[in-house]
């Protein structure tokens, strides 16, 4: 009975090539492991944070000013003047909880709206008075084409463009590291900058409609052809006397020609 050879060359090949194999496949599982590790830290690192910034709230003491404050904005039915929602901002003397926070957004977004229904319909009775109107914008290829603006839809959209873009940047600053003063700030110039916004629409929307059969002033300006026609005119009549002036004086010539003939006729005449 013979032993088997393990130490032969082929053998020792095969050996090679499975180690190598097995050497690639744990690279490779390790690799994942790793991205898994990674990621898994990050996320663990996002949730760290977050707890922190709730830990910040939770653990800072509720004082009965925060209780009674907290029964204000915490009440969703209830609708606040731009005035009275300045005033419980300002009231804030510790950053409220996450469901406060969110809260607190919404009556501000509330109160920022208030006035929109009442514009709006003005661009409606402004559209109903003046006709449709069209503005040149931009399509897929880059080439201007007149796009209907159709009112009060033009302006409610551009308006809840802006409020989700200001409704992102909040919920950024409110997931980050952030000062009691960073919130007060930032919603105080909101109430400010979406009323402005507001009142900026409207009047773009409503001198659109006014200059619709409005015939612009041109006088003095560049556009004043006017004073080219005038000009244009004056020298017009300029070279029509200067033309009859030279046709008076080649007709006086003529008739001095004429005249010194009949002066040398009658000279040869008398000879």
């Amino acid at each position: 009975c013979s032993l088997r050879n393990t130490n032969s060359p082929d053998n020792s090949k095969k050996n090679k090539v499975k180690n190598n194999l097995t050497d690639n496949n744990d690279k490779r599982k390790l690799g994942n492991n790793k991205d898994k590790r990674n990621n898994n830290d990050n996320n663990n690192n996002k949730g760290k944070q977050n707890s922190i910034n709730k830990r910040k709230t939770e653990n800072i003491p509720i004082t009965m000013h925060d209780k009674i404050l907290s029964l204000t904005y915490n009440d969703l039915s209830r609708k606040y003047t731009k005035e009275q929602m300045k005033n419980i901002i300002d009231a804030l003397q510790n950053i409220p909880p996450r469901r406060g926070l969110e809260n607190i957004w919404n009556h501000t977004l509330k109160t920022a709206n208030i006035g929109r229904k009442k514009l709006g319909n003005e661009l409606k009775a402004y559209e109903k008075k003046y006709g449709e109107c069209y503005e040149y914008r931009p399509n897929s290829r880059g080439y201007y084409k007149p796009v209907l603006i159709k009112q009060p839809d033009e302006f409610n959209e551009r308006l809840k463009i802006h409020a989700h873009d200001y409704t992102i940047m909040f919920y950024e600053l409110i997931d980050g590291d952030h000062t009691l003063d960073d919130l007060k700030n930032y919603l105080n110039s909101f109430l400010e900058g979406f009323e402005n916004l507001m009142n900026l629409l409207f009047n773009k929307y409503k001198i659109k409609f006014q200059q619709k059969n409005m015939e612009i002033p041109t006088l003095d300006t560049i556009y004043d052809t006017k004073n080219e026609d005038d000009k244009e005119e004056g020298e017009n009549e300029d070279d029509k006397e200067e033309g009859e002036n030279e046709d008076d004086k080649e007709e006086g010539e003529n008739e001095d020609d004429k005249e010194g003939k009949k002066e040398e006729v009658k000279k040869g005449g008398k000879k």
